[in-house]
Order: C-alpha cells, then sequence, then structure tokens
C-alpha cells in the first residue's frame, strides 16, 4: 500500500498517541514486516499472506480515522470475495471482487492530487510502502521536519 508523507505522518502522530506498550509492539510487528516486504512488488508481498501491521488481533483498523487514501479507495460488498482474490495463486486469474468503481477511481485521482500538490509546494510528493514510510517516521522523528523544509526522501533511510 503506497502512502504520501502527510498520510505517514497522520499515521505516525495516531500511534505516538497510543500507550508506550502499544507503540513498542507496533513498532516491533513493522520491523518484522518491514524485513519481509521491503524490495518485494505488491503481487510478491500479498503471496506472503502477511496481514497489515495496522490490524489488532481481530482484524480491525487500528489507524481507521487516518487509514491512508488508497485504503479508503477500496471497498467491496463481499469479505469473502476480496478474502479469495488475494489467497490465489499468482500468475493465474483472480476472481473479480466486486467494489464501487467510481469511489475507487476518485480516491486514486484524490491521491495523486495530494502528490501534485505537495510537489507544487516543494515537498516530496512521491508515494512509500506505508510499512516502510511510518515505521521509518516512528525511528526518525526529526526527518518529518526535513521534509517539510523541502528535502527528498533518501529510500536508504527505510532500511
Amino acid at each position: 500500500m503506497s502512502v504520501l508523507f502527510p498520510e505517514a505522518l497522520a499515521i505516525a502522530d495516531e500511534v505516538r498517541s497510543w500507550p508506550d506498550s502499544e507503540q513498542q509492539k507496533l513498532t516491533e510487528r513493522l520491523d518484522e514486516l518491514w524485513r519481509a516486504v521491503r524490495g518485494l512488488t505488491d503481487d510478491e508481498r500479498i503471496s506472503l499472506s502477511r496481514p497489515c501491521a495496522f490490524l489488532d488481533d481481530a482484524g480491525c483498523c487500528r489507524i481507521y480515522p487516518v487509514r491512508p487514501i488508497l485504503c479508503r479507495s477500496v471497498t467491496s460488498t463481499s469479505a469473502e470475495a476480496c478474502r479469495a482474490a488475494l489467497v490465489e495463486p499468482l500468475f493465474e486469474e483472480k476472481p473479480q471482487v466486486q467494489m464501487n468503481l467510481a469511489q475507487k477511481e476518485l480516491f486514486e485521482a484524490v491521491y495523486l492530487g495530494v502528490g501534485d500538490g505537495l510537489e507544487r509546494a516543494g515537498i516530496d510528493g512521491r508515494g512509500a510502502k506505508l510499512t516502510g514510510f511510518v515505521r521509518y517516521l516512528l525511528r526518525e522523528p526529526v526527518a518529518a521536519h526535513r521534509l517539510l523544509r523541502g528535502e527528498k526522501i533518501d529510500w536508504h533511510e527505510f532500511a
């Protein structure tokens, strides 16, 4: 899942409001997941069947109020159809998932527009993987200030 800087910052700020023990638990999950998915394509990442680090034990999104734009774009009338689409082997035709395409396209346009607006404002508007970007901002609190000053993201810092 790709996120833009303001999204990753909002999520990092949300996580910082959690009790220390919950922050530590998430940090460990982010570290573990990042080691597993860093450098993978979306299809390769999905094939690992690893849950999002921000889901609780019941599978509910812990960052729902500040979830990324692209997460907001995906809706479905069938949770079962979504699960089936994710567990089908790679390189085979995946089942179709019914969703509101107008909503999906709207949120994708918002994502692109926000990225463009950031670039026009002199802020890095490139997207980055949710796990890596939030992990980075949690580990490097001063990074947000550098990015707001117009510094470009150094992808090697995500390591």
